[in-house]
């Protein structure tokens, strides 16, 4: 779906700049929004997956898109909070659709409908919604599709570790009723992100509890780090006098689990789905707006309105887009190191290989200056030695 754009050169070296420069994660965030303080770090470069997704879905044009790109690092280094920066990418996103539409007065009224008629059509009519999940639930999807009532884990297990801390009366614990097959999808790909990197929600739910949290954190379960995980949970089974042998179950269970989450290398994984298949989507008229302020009206459409949107029944796989991207590693994050880590395929990025053919070109340069001083200091000694 986005493989075109993410090979490009351009989009590399930016992906690369905002992972590994601090100016971009110390950007002010929206306050209130609880899942971007777990995606703060990542924050810009999860704004920057957004800001190519809306690309390819409204405009998708492969000779406006280097401008477009170039205008969307300006935004970056100019504005100081996240808020601004996606008003400015859906600015872009409008004076793109202008030039794609060879409007001639783009500041008229027929003009300004025009842009809003299309961004409309093009990412609601005809847009998605979306499903962050774990990268290892991939293989699952490309051979069954998506069915929510038959999502890939170990399901009848945690039915029966659903019945167990209903005996303890800890039920809280999962937050998740294994009985109702409704899966949930959601218009804010940020959010989607955060739902990818946290995915299966009952399972890191599980780990981090508040009931159960004394040392682990998310950056733990993240990095991952099971001992500090599993501790936590273990303390939690004693305190609440569970027997040995249901904590000896409750145990193999989190640990199959955990295993077969990190059989893979973590990406953001997303499932795009159509919205028509849904009954969710609003008229052109619900969002009220004044033709005039036409930038203000792109960013109503394309900011997010239904956070949670509940899902029941299959998609086949011909109606499915997945795309994985580059997950920042949170081990190095967290030791204060930058680096970018080797990623393997597809969507995900790749190291700037301008800055990798200049280290290069260094090192032969490096190697060889060494072998002509090494020649030098050979030959004087030699004219020494013969008294020349």
């Amino acid at each position: 779906m986005l493989d075109y754009y993410f090979s490009l050169e351009s989009v590399n070296r930016l992906m690369y700049e905002l992972i590994n420069n601090p100016r971009y994660i110390l950007k002010n965030a929206k306050d209130g929004i609880e899942y971007q303080n777990y995606v703060k770090d990542n924050l810009a470069l999860y704004i920057f997956y957004d800001s190519i997704f809306k690309y390819k879905v409204i405009v998708d044009d492969h000779y406006l898109f280097q401008d477009y790109i170039d205008q969307v690092e300006k935004l970056y280094r100019k504005l100081n909070d996240f808020d601004d920066i996606m008003f400015g990418i859906h600015q872009l996103l409008c004076n793109m659709v202008s030039v794609l539409l060879d409007i001639k007065d783009p500041s008229s009224e027929e003009g300004k409908k025009a842009i809003i008629s299309y961004i409309y059509q093009k990412y609601i009519v005809d847009g998605y919604y979306i499903h962050g999940f774990p990268t290892a639930y991939e293989g699952y999807i490309y051979e069954h599709g998506f069915d929510s009532g038959n999502y890939q884990n170990y399901y009848q297990d945690m039915m029966n570790l659903q019945k167990l801390f209903d005996k303890h009366q800890t039920s809280e614990l999962l937050l998740k009723d294994f009985h109702d097959k409704t899966t949930y999808f959601t218009d804010d790909f940020v959010m989607g992100c955060y739902y990818s990197t946290m995915a299966p929600g009952f399972f890191s739910n599980l780990l981090l509890n508040d009931l159960v949290l004394k040392k682990a954190s998310i950056d733990d379960y993240l990095i991952p780090n099971y001992s500090s995980c599993i501790e936590d949970l273990k303390r939690f089974m004693n305190l609440n006098l569970f027997s040995e042998n249901d904590q000896n179950f409750v145990l193999r269970v989190v640990q199959n689990e955990w295993k077969y989450l990190n059989s893979v290398s973590k990406r953001v994984s997303l499932l795009f789905v159509p919205r028509k298949l849904f009954s969710t989507n609003s008229s052109l008229d619900s969002y009220e707006w004044d033709y005039k302020d036409v930038y203000n009206a792109a960013d109503r459409i394309l900011s997010p309105r239904n956070s949670t949107i509940p899902f029941h029944g299959n998609v086949s796989f011909s109606d499915i887009q997945l795309v994985s991207f580059y997950f920042p590693n949170q081990e190095t994050k967290k030791r204060g190191d930058h680096s970018v880590e080797k990623v393997p395929k597809k969507e995900e990025v790749s190291h700037d290989s301008e800055l990798l053919n200049a280290s290069g070109v260094a090192s032969f340069l490096i190697v060889c200056g060494s072998l002509f001083i090494s020649f030098g200091i050979i030959i004087s000694i030699f004219f020494v030695l013969r008294g020349i």
